[in-house]
């Protein structure tokens, strides 16, 4: 996997990876085998990437905040895990789509996040995943969703 961390013994003093796209069926590129440790913001901000992007085999390990921050577009995770962040796991908003498979998410103990958050107008379909949060594990305001075989708790 290509791992990106910080070199420093503190947590959290760089800004995670931002990936863009322009529509909801824009290809942005290709993100495999991927390990994203000890950001101080998001770890992986998706900003209107596309549905064509390929997004897979994500690791997301010690954020600060949010570890995969979906704003816009229509992603598509597979085979991701996401642990101890302080914010949640996975945030959606500004309208996208989201629609991830194989999923782990794990929060932080004592961080105030949930393990998937989504607000109106936002898309959410989860399948096969365990998602552990300790504030809320699934925090959906107004939105929909699509969720199969999964294990949630709190």
């Amino acid at each position: 996997p290509i791992t990106f961390k910080n070199n420093d013994e503190a947590d959290g003093v760089w800004e995670g990876i931002i990936l863009e796209g322009n529509n909801s069926d824009s290809d942005s590129g290709t993100l495999e085998y991927l390990k994203v440790n000890d950001s101080s913001s998001d770890s992986l901000k998706l900003n209107n990437v596309g549905s064509s992007t390929t997004l897979e085999n994500i690791e997301v390990v010690n954020s600060s905040a949010n570890g995969i921050l979906v704003s816009g577009g229509n992603p598509q995770l597979k085979y991701v895990c996401v642990s101890d962040v302080e914010g949640d796991s996975i945030s959606v908003s500004n309208g996208a789509e989201l629609k991830s498979q194989f999923l782990f998410l794990k929060n932080k103990e004592n961080g105030s996040g949930s393990g998937v958050s989504a607000s109106l107008n936002d898309f959410v379909s989860i399948s096969n995943a365990t998602i552990m949060g300790y504030d809320s594990s699934v925090k959906l305001s107004g939105c929909a969703g699509d969720f199969r075989n999964n294990i949630v708790t709190n």
